[in-house]
């Protein structure tokens, strides 16, 4: 991974996923930053270690390399270069944080915080594709040993019932409002039963990969399912949500703490959303891949701000 520190002390972390979660590096950072803050000791979940700690300052070293013997180094170098340029010259990504709205709000509304998050996102996105696309959203399996992560399709008919009737403004209508407020509760409901299976090891997405690699690996034949239309749509909206308090049951300051971290699209001309639901506030961070990237990445973050403003005065 890459530890960048900046002149005013700002800190950005950029790590590769095939070593960790999102979780594993999020702990790392939170404790990085406040669990020797004498201003949230008492806010700690658990205990101060019992372990001496290591005082020793860290000195990195620089390495120096000799490319002299390989004379086709340089151009090496020029093509990843260029590579990498075209490669970022079609993404952008940045925040979108709603402050004095989390958690504690949503419940009042009977809709499980990552279902609302959830909805928000099907809105948003609905406004951006002028279509339902489908939807990934990662599902944690670090309750089982070795477990990495399970696929939840987010995008389900009652989540899209739900996002085709919130921008046609059927809740506008009489007696709207009401029908609304139930297809969102409707999709909270089957979002919740979804993600705990996921969780609990009864989705099908990580099975459906174990028999494709059965398949390539053995030589046996490729079944049909895996060459249909359907099953290689790709996935042009990821989300991914994430804790960024595992130390600590809150944070009384939110510049003492992590505002989380992103992760870029995973097709062209996709979006990638990871997002952070606090008590009191939520930090989303919102990635585009397009040949108009930062246009398009304002775009989409202000369809979820509408979202989120919309969604909230549904209920009060």
């Amino acid at each position: 991974f890459n530890l960048i520190v900046f002149a005013d002390a700002r800190v950005a972390w950029h790590y590769e996923h095939t070593y960790a979660d999102a979780p594993v590096p999020g702990l790392a950072v939170e404790h990085a930053l406040v669990a020797s803050n004498p201003r949230v000791q008492h806010h700690r979940v658990h205990p101060e270690p019992k372990g001496a700690r290591y005082d020793k300052m860290v000195h990195a070293e620089m390495l120096e390399w000799n490319t002299d013997c390989v004379k086709e180094f340089d151009e090496w170098v020029r093509d990843a270069r260029e590579e990498f340029s075209g490669l970022t010259r079609t993404i952008a990504c940045g925040p979108v944080n709603f402050y004095e709205f989390g958690i504690n709000n949503i419940k009042k509304f009977k809709v499980s915080p990552d279902s609302f998050c959830q909805a928000a996102l099907q809105v948003a996105s609905l406004r951006y594709f002028n279509r339902h696309v489908l939807t990934y959203e990662s599902a944690s399996l670090r309750a089982f040993k070795r477990g990495r992560t399970e696929t939840i399709r987010s995008a389900t008919a009652e989540m899209t019932s739900f996002a085709k009737a919130f921008v046609n403004g059927e809740h506008a209508k009489p007696g709207g409002k009401e029908r609304v407020q139930a297809l969102l509760r409707d999709a909270s409901t089957v979002h919740t039963r979804i993600s705990k299976q996921a969780s609990t090891g009864e989705g099908f997405d990580r099975h459906m990969l174990a028999i494709k690699l059965a398949a390539l690996t053995t030589g046996f034949p490729l079944p049909r399912i895996f060459e249909t239309d359907a099953w290689n749509l790709e996935y042009e909206l990821a989300t991914s949500q994430s804790p960024i308090l595992q130390e600590h049951h809150t944070i009384p300051s939110p510049s003492v703490m992590t505002q989380g971290g992103g992760f870029g699209p995973v097709c062209d001309g996709g979006v990638g959303v990871s997002y952070h639901p606090q008590r009191d506030r939520i930090y989303f961070h919102v990635s585009v891949r397009s040949q108009t990237p930062a246009e398009d990445q304002e775009r989409f973050s202000q369809y979820l701000r509408e979202a989120f403003a919309g969604m909230r005065a549904l209920f009060e």
